[in-house]
């Protein structure tokens, strides 16, 4: 049994916390196995220090379009950066958890019959493995129409709004 101390990044700033590791010898593996019971019992994996609640916090704001900015505004005793924000998203495993709200069959109801339906799909080099890869990137947006009460006269805030993306590797002809 080993003592560390961590530091964790949690919403209301780093937290440090004492870290035990076990270590125990695999006789058919011949090798000794670590075992960090605080990050088993958190849902952190090897060199992962941001809490899962933060991250799950961020990750809701994924297909809402908002800037880096304003999500960091949201928790701003936690000390991160836009870079961070930047690759919980890319990381983001979409399969496993539910960001998105399209697995969910949840029904608009529209008041006036009108349903806005926005589509962009763009081009953004990114880098996989060290090596540049451009992706494509299809978002879709739908509202039924400008929330007049959230509104400022800088920020248009729009009614019921649903946001889907799909991002795939741009393929090579």
């Amino acid at each position: 049994m080993y003592q560390k101390y961590q530091k964790l990044k949690t919403e209301y700033g780093d937290n440090t916390v004492k870290r035990l590791r076990y270590v125990k010898y695999d006789e058919e593996k011949k090798e000794n196995i670590n075992r960090y019971p605080l990050d088993e019992e958190l849902g952190l994996k090897k060199y992962e220090r941001i809490e899962k609640n933060l991250k799950d916090k961020y990750m809701s704001f994924m297909g809402d379009g908002k800037r880096y900015k304003d999500i960091l505004h949201t928790t701003e005793n936690a000390n991160i950066s836009e870079r961070t924000i930047s690759n919980i998203f890319k990381n983001a495993d979409l399969e496993e958890t539910d960001y998105i709200s399209n697995k969910n069959n949840n029904k608009i109801k529209i008041p006036n019959n009108v349903l806005y339906i926005q589509i962009d799909g763009s081009f953004e080099p990114m880098r996989e493995n060290k090596k540049r890869v451009e992706n494509k990137i299809f978002l879709a947006t739908m509202h039924v129409g400008i929330d007049e009460e959230k509104s400022t006269k800088t920020r248009i805030k729009m009614k019921k709004k649903k946001c889907v993306f799909q991002m795939m590797n741009k393929k090579k002809s």
